[in-house]
């Protein structure tokens, strides 16, 4: 017994021995080095229970008991509180010692450390726990996929590898392609009889197989904004927008891309059809114009003629009806030159102009409207130093419909303050009076079509709501800005308008006006032609006028119809040269009623035109002999009018 004793002392296991009724007899020092608990502590009423983990106490006295009542051998895995206080799993093997004769005389036991074992184990049924956890959750967050994919309106595409051989979908995918679920929906399969039902174009150019949004994205290429056309075999278009994503492995190569595109076929259609309800409003406008010109023309003259020929009655009706009509005359004015802005029909005819003639010419224009209102008008732009490149008719405009806005809103015997500066490389004239002001919320749709401020019962501000539209479209097609604003201390407002400055000689004008050389050389036996030019461009007028006479010609001029109307009498011209964008009553009408005045003998026409083949057009169905645009070419005009007399 002592030999046994000296060799469970020597091992690292807690070795014990019992007497055959189960009760302690020996035990090795690994026990007290482990608890603490010295041999007779654990001797005294089964002490070295205590220091079991409670939880384990039971099923090792009832193991026990078991092997005391069969005699047989027995293991427990428990776990023992160490000096430090924690629990460490132990495996115990109880065997019994029999003597000859087989009683048990004694029972030997061994405590083996499983702390290691059963912590791995532990470890490994968690680890085994998450991982079903883990495989659980990712079936149902793939689930949720799968069923976020089939919810969203939009189709996705998914190709794994970077040739992009095979194209699933979802649901809205399958069904855009009308594809049945699971099939290939890849142009570039290697049997691609899936897809053989439609092709896919951009711009109106079929796409290569190789180079569809899908395909390029497999490969790396990452494709955004992406609009392309799908035709099908039936003749059904569908046109999609979206994006293609490259999908890339760890060392960042491309494995396949992800799709997604929407069906914007509904949108395209809306989008023709506000273009085409958008045309239609603008031929309606065209046209509403012109037949709405052709009875106020007749109506102006019939006043002017009128008002040439004296006499008492009526001059108060005469007055209103020649007044209504030029203002009806305005109003269709703008309403042709929307039009003509909405079809892209306005076309520029622009020279070297000092602001300040510009000015001055729109001041004359709207002056009736200035008196009328009793406004005080101060203007601040210098003579010269403020070049620009304009159309003087379309910059005439602008300022005309800028001061005619501050006049109506303005009330009675008000302050208009016209200024104009330089800045930068800009040209900057303001409009400023102390009207009430533009309401907050009307400011930023002031320069939209139909938009006007609070008008009073009497209507006296009239207009369609068109001049700040065409002011801006105006400003803009000459390469400026216009912005408008309230003045700081609450009291009227102020409108901006910026425009490229022209500065030194580099950009040499390109004047409407015939150069000062002398006329070339004229036919032999040419004989003087009587010529009556009507221009409201004062200036230019003047010019051709002088021109003419040096080449020979008997010359009158008119700066309007009712003065072109009054020398025709006297004068009897042979040929007209008309502007054909006369105010009041344009060109052509005027042109028309020269001839049927002078029935007799009507005068050969000429036009002065500024608009392309849309008013040429017109000149021929008006009787007019020929139209030249402007810059005018004097020199072509002196042959065209020897041409004229040859005839």
């Amino acid at each position: 017994m002592n030999d046994f004793r000296k060799l469970a002392e020597a091992l690292p296991q807690i070795i014990w021995t019992c007497a055959p009724n189960g009760s302690l007899e020996w035990i090795n020092d690994r026990w007290e080095e482990l608890t603490g608990m010295t041999v007779e502590e654990a001797r005294r009423n089964k002490g070295g229970l205590q220091m079991m983990h409670p939880d384990d106490r039971e099923q090792v006295t009832q193991s026990w008991a078991v092997a005391l009542a069969t005699g047989m051998s027995c293991e427990m895995e428990y776990r023992l509180r160490n000096r430090a206080g924690d629990y460490v799993w132990h495996l115990a093997k109880v065997a019994p010692m029999r003597d000859e004769n087989g009683a048990i005389v004694r029972w030997t036991a061994a405590a083996f450390d499983i702390d290691d074992r059963h912590k791995a184990e532990e470890a490994l049924r968690a680890s085994e726990a998450a991982l079903r956890q883990s495989a659980t959750e990712a079936r149902a967050r793939a689930e949720e996929l799968e069923a976020l994919m089939d919810a969203v309106p939009a189709a996705v595409w998914i190709s794994d590898d970077p040739e992009c051989r095979i194209l699933r979908g979802n649901k809205a995918g399958y069904d855009l392609l009308r594809s049945g679920p699971g099939k290939n929906l890849s142009k570039t399969a290697e049997d691609s009889a899936d897809t053989r039902h439609f092709e896919v174009f951009v711009n109106g150019v079929q796409v290569p197989h190789s180079e569809l949004g899908l395909q390029r994205a497999s490969r790396g290429i990452e494709v955004r904004d992406y609009e392309e056309e799908v035709r099908f075999d039936d003749g059904e278009v569908r046109y999609l927008y979206g994006n293609a994503i490259p999908l890339r492995d760890c060392d960042g190569s491309p494995r396949g891309a992800v799709g997604a595109l929407v069906d914007v076929t509904r949108m395209k259609e809306a989008e023709a059809a506000m273009r085409e309800a958008a045309r239609r409003k603008d031929e309606f406008l065209a046209l509403l114009s012109h037949e709405l010109r052709n009875p106020l023309a007749p109506i102006i003259t019939a006043a002017q003629l009128m008002e040439m020929r004296g006499g008492s009655a009526t001059p108060r009706e005469r007055e209103v009806i020649l007044r209504q009509a030029q203002h009806m005359v305005r109003l269709v004015d703008d309403l042709l030159d929307v039009s003509r802005v909405a079809r892209g029909k306005i076309m520029l005819s622009k020279s070297r102009l000092q602001l300040a003639d510009v000015v001055a010419r729109a001041i004359e224009a709207i002056s009736p409207l200035l008196d009328q209102r009793h406004h005080h008008v101060t203007v601040s732009v210098p003579d010269d130093g403020l070049s620009v490149d304009a159309d003087e008719v379309r910059l005439t405009q602008v300022i005309i419909n800028l001061l005619s806005n501050a006049a109506r809103y303005t009330p009675p015997r008000g302050n208009i303050v016209i200024d104009a500066r330089r800045e930068a490389a800009e040209v900057v004239l303001r409009v400023r009076d102390d009207g009430p002001g533009i309401d907050g919320d009307l400011l930023p749709h002031v320069f939209e079509m139909f938009v006007q401020g609070a008008r009073g019962s009497d209507r006296q501000q009239g207009g369609l709501g068109l001049g700040l539209s065409l002011v801006k479209s105006f400003t803009e097609l000459h390469g400026g800005t216009v912005s408008a604003a309230n003045n700081p201390d609450g009291q009227g407002s102020e409108f901006t308008v910026r425009l490229p400055r022209l500065s030194g000689s580099s950009h040499p004008p390109a004047s409407k006006e015939p150069p000062s050389a002398p006329p070339p050389p004229r036919p032999p036996g040419a004989r003087s032609v009587r010529v009556l030019i009507v221009d409201d461009h004062v200036d230019g007028a003047s010019k051709i006028a002088r021109y003419l006479t040096r080449a020979g010609h008997d010359v009158r001029l008119a700066h309007d119809p009712t003065r072109a109307l009054s020398l025709t009498d006297g004068f009897r011209p042979e040929v007209a040269i008309i502007d054909a964008s006369l105010p009041v009553m344009d060109g052509y009408s005027l042109g028309q009623e020269l001839r049927s005045r002078m029935s007799g003998a009507p005068p050969r026409l000429i036009a002065l035109t500024g608009y392309g083949r849309d008013d040429t057009s017109r000149g021929e169905e008006a009787g007019f002999a020929a139209s030249i645009p402007r810059p005018l070419n004097a020199d072509l005009l002196v042959r065209l009018l020897d041409a004229i007399e040859a005839l």
